[in-house]
C-alpha cells in the first residue's frame, strides 16, 4: 500500500481562520475558554478529557440539549413498536433529523424536500433491505445508496445530501443502541486532513490526490469521497488517536465538529 502524505495540511493556523465580518470568533473566543481543554497548536486533541468537556458543554447548550428525535421516536412507539415500514412514522423521524442538524431539506421545499421524500420511501420499501443493513459495518455503502436514491425523481429530482444521508443512518442506528457510523459533515471533512497530518495517520487515498503544490506536497479531495472512503479515513484517525477505543464515534465526531463549526477552514 502506498500511504498518502498529508504534509500539505501541517499549518494548523488554517484551522482557525476568522470568517469575514465575524465579531466573536468561535474557536478563539469560546472553545479556548473552556476550562482544562487540551489544545496543541490550535488542534483540539482527541482524548477522553476533551470529550468530557465538549459533551458537557453541548449538553448545556440550549441549541442541543432537547433531543427532539428521541421524543418523536418514542411518540411513534420507540424501540419496541416503532413501525419501520410506515411512511408517516419514518418521514417524521427524517424531518426531525433534518431540523436538528440544519440540513434544511424540508424547509427549502422543491428538489431538496424531494430528496427527503425519496429517502423515506427507500427506507420503508422492504425490497431495499434498509433495516437489515442498518448498523452492519459490512454494509457501510448503505449511506451511499441513500445519497443515490435521494437524487432520483422524474421531472423533480432531489439533490445530493451527503451529510443528511450519513445522519439518517447514524441517528436511527443510535436510537436502537448502535454505534456504527461517523457523520459526513462539511466541518468534519474540512478538519479531517489536518488531523490526519497531526496524528501522522497512514492511509492510502492516492486516487484522491490533487495537483502538486509549490512546496512539493499534495492537497486531497475529501469533499467528493464516497461515504465508505471517508469512513476509512475517520476510522484510521480514531484508531490512531484513541487506540483503546475509549470514545464512541459520536464523541469523536463532536470533538472535530463542535470545536471548529464556525471557522473558515
Amino acid at each position: 500500500m502506498g500511504y498518502s502524505n498529508f504534509d500539505y495540511y501541517s499549518d494548523f493556523n488554517e484551522l482557525t481562520k476568522i470568517k469575514k465580518g465575524t465579531l466573536n470568533p468561535w474557536f478563539n473566543n469560546y472553545i479556548k475558554s473552556l476550562k482544562n481543554l487540551s489544545i496543541n497548536n490550535n488542534v483540539v486533541e482527541i482524548n477522553k478529557n476533551n470529550s468530557d468537556i465538549i459533551e458537557n458543554d453541548l449538553s448545556s447548550n440550549e441549541d442541543y440539549k432537547l433531543n427532539l428525535l428521541k421524543i418523536v421516536f418514542h411518540y411513534y412507539g420507540g424501540k419496541q413498536s416503532f413501525n419501520k415500514y410506515d411512511l408517516e412514522s419514518v418521514t417524521a423521524l427524517l424531518r426531525i433529523i433534518d431540523l436538528e442538524n440544519s440540513t434544511n431539506l424540508w424547509r427549502m421545499k422543491h428538489e431538496k424536500r424531494q430528496t427527503l421524500k425519496n429517502i423515506a420511501s427507500y427506507i420503508v420499501d422492504k425490497s431495499t433491505g434498509f433495516w437489515n443493513r442498518l448498523g452492519d459495518s459490512n454494509e457501510l455503502n448503505l449511506v451511499d445508496d441513500l445519497i443515490k436514491v435521494g437524487i432520483k425523481g422524474k421531472g423533480n429530482p432531489g439533490v445530493t445530501a451527503k451529510s443528511f444521508a450519513s445522519k439518517v443512518c447514524k441517528y436511527i442506528d443510535e436510537l436502537y443502541g448502535g454505534n456504527c457510523y461517523f457523520i459526513n459533515d462539511d466541518v468534519v471533512r474540512r478538519v479531517l486532513p489536518y488531523y490526519l497530518c497531526k496524528y501522522n495517520v497512514q492511509i492510502d487515498i492516492e486516487k484522491r490526490k490533487g495537483k502538486k503544490k509549490a512546496n512539493g506536497n499534495y492537497k486531497y479531495d475529501f469533499d467528493n469521497m464516497s461515504y465508505v472512503e471517508l469512513f476509512k479515513c475517520l476510522e484510521a484517525l480514531k484508531n490512531k488517536a484513541d487506540p483503546t477505543n475509549t470514545l464512541s464515534k459520536t464523541e469523536f465526531d463532536h470533538i472535530l465538529w463542535y470545536s471548529y463549526r464556525f471557522e473558515n477552514i
